[in-house]
């Protein structure tokens, strides 16, 4: 059986894009993030910006103080 990888953002709209691009932070799995190429414009730079924008596709609404707590508890 072969494996699909779809965008993430894509999906979060019930949308199912074929990628084979993704986003990964070196030791965080969770902030894994595959994206298409008419997705990339969406997904914002600043680290703090993007693991909000990770965990809200994931239905998870994160606060400026709780991305802080999660980047100092490594």
């Amino acid at each position: 059986m072969a494996k699909i990888t779809i965008c993430d953002v894509c999906k979060s709209k019930d949308k199912f894009t074929e990628t084979k691009t993704y986003f990964r932070v070196k030791g965080r799995a969770d902030l894994r993030l595959d994206y298409c190429k008419n997705c990339l414009k969406d997904i914002p730079k600043p680290m703090k910006e993007y693991t909000k924008f990770v965990y809200g596709l994931k239905g998870i609404t994160l606060s400026d103080e709780e991305v802080k707590k999660m980047r100092t508890n490594r």
